[in-house]
């Protein structure tokens, strides 16, 4: 029975997104997860350089008091302060604020790539390569919620090391649980398949 009121037809329903699966970049099947260095990782370089900043005034000041204004040996005193205070920010500062920017740690599932500011440090590890994985933290990193990642090879005498991991403990576990599986994939010769990790790795500070 036709009411004469006009009906509205509803909007056809939109199809819900799939959630996107954590630790998986569909533009590349492989990668587990892509970590960088975390931000708690500039604490100890912040505090070393307002530490050279006290001891270079300190020292500037204590030249003024000492020596004559304007005479040679202060103008001498003063350029040897701050060519010191250069230098050793240069050493403490400037090169491991360089090295944490340009520090990554991607996971794989057949690999690890270890990347640093030094091409000497960086590494490409097969995880069926990998003989142990541990961790190193001080107090401070503890408290901080980071440490280093140290990835110890069957090719190597030295191991790999990634400095500044968020929840390293973890990651740890992590890379084990996927070395665990790249192993039993190279006895049984299967291909990988991408897997998001159990935990979500720490985002980029």
């Amino acid at each position: 029975m036709d009411t004469g009121q006009a009906t509205k037809a509803l909007p056809a329903a939109e199809p819900a997104e799939e959630p996107a699966t954590p630790g998986c970049d569909p533009r590349d099947p492989t990668l587990v997860a892509d970590i960088r260095p975390c931000g708690q990782a500039l604490i100890p370089i912040a505090l070393r350089l307002m530490a050279i900043v006290a001891i270079a005034v300190f020292a500037a000041s204590t030249a003024e008091v000492w020596l004559t204004n304007g005479s040679a040996p202060s103008v001498l005193a003063h350029i040897a302060v701050w060519s010191a205070f250069a230098i050793v920010c240069y050493a403490a500062v400037v090169k491991p604020f360089w090295a944490w920017s340009r520090s990554a740690l991607t996971i794989r599932t057949d690999r690890l790539e270890l990347r640093s500011a030094r091409k000497r440090d960086q590494w490409i590890i097969p995880l069926v390569r990998i003989r142990d994985v541990t961790v190193d933290q001080s107090l401070f990193q503890r408290i901080g919620g980071y440490g280093t990642l140290i990835v110890h090879t069957d090719f190597a005498a030295l191991p790999a090391r990634a400095r500044g991991v968020s929840r390293v403990s973890r990651v740890s576990r992590e890379i084990s649980e996927l070395r665990t599986e790249a192993w039993q994939r190279q006895w049984t010769n299967q291909q990988p398949q991408s897997q998001p990790l159990s935990t979500d790795f720490p985002a980029a500070s």
